[in-house]
């Protein structure tokens, strides 16, 4: 008489090993597969990261470039200059200069590698209680027409009004000689201005 495992088929220990060998591809297959979309996800993930510091970087202020050793030097000497006329100057991150006069807060900023250097003293403006742009366009563009030396514009990113005089300088001593013409001049547009804005048409 046969074996009754010939007649009912392979032995219960090859069912096991076939079924467990099944499952081991299959427990292999599907390990692979998790394996790959993890590393699929994190090559995705990893790529979005990139995209957002690279966006994030077009938005980051630019690194002021750096000052010639002539720059610095009458840069230096205007603040010496500054000290020796009884104001307090300051030098800030930017290296620009920092005073005041008779309470207005002036700012010098020193351009170009070499002489002739392109000096501007600016004066921002506050433009609170100049609510009609128009009026105040109009104020700004008298100022550029009838001050000389003078230049008037809008500043967008504090809702200011720049007011500054620039001009060329191939020593301090020019710059010294000028200076009280400079900053007369500036104060007196901003005067000028504030008299200029005429939003109802009363001043004409």
């Amino acid at each position: 008489m046969a074996d009754g495992g010939d007649i009912l088929g392979p032995h219960r220990s090859d069912l096991d090993e076939a079924t467990t060998y099944d499952l081991s591809l299959r427990l292999v297959t599907i390990t692979k597969q998790f394996f790959y979309k993890m590393n699929m996800y994190r090559r995705v993930a990893f790529s979005l990261l990139l995209i957002a510091l690279s966006a994030l970087s077009c938005f980051a202020d630019e690194p002021t470039a750096p000052r010639s050793v002539a720059n610095i030097a009458f840069r230096d000497s205007v603040v010496s200059l500054l000290k020796d006329e009884g104001f307090v100057p300051s030098v800030d991150e930017d290296g620009d200069i920092w005073f005041k006069k008779e309470g207005d807060n002036l700012l010098v900023s020193v351009q170009d590698e070499a002489a002739p250097f392109y000096v501007q003293i600016s004066y921002y403006l506050s433009s609170e209680g100049m609510d009609d742009q128009v009026a105040l366009l109009k104020a700004v563009n008298n100022i550029n027409l009838n001050c000389r030396c003078v230049k008037c514009a809008m500043d967008d990113d504090n809702g200011a009004v720049l007011i500054s005089v620039e001009t060329y300088n191939n020593t301090v001593q020019v710059f010294k000689d000028n200076f009280a013409t400079y900053t007369d001049h500036m104060l007196l547009a901003v005067r000028l201005l504030v008299d200029a804005y005429d939003p109802d048409g009363s001043k004409k």
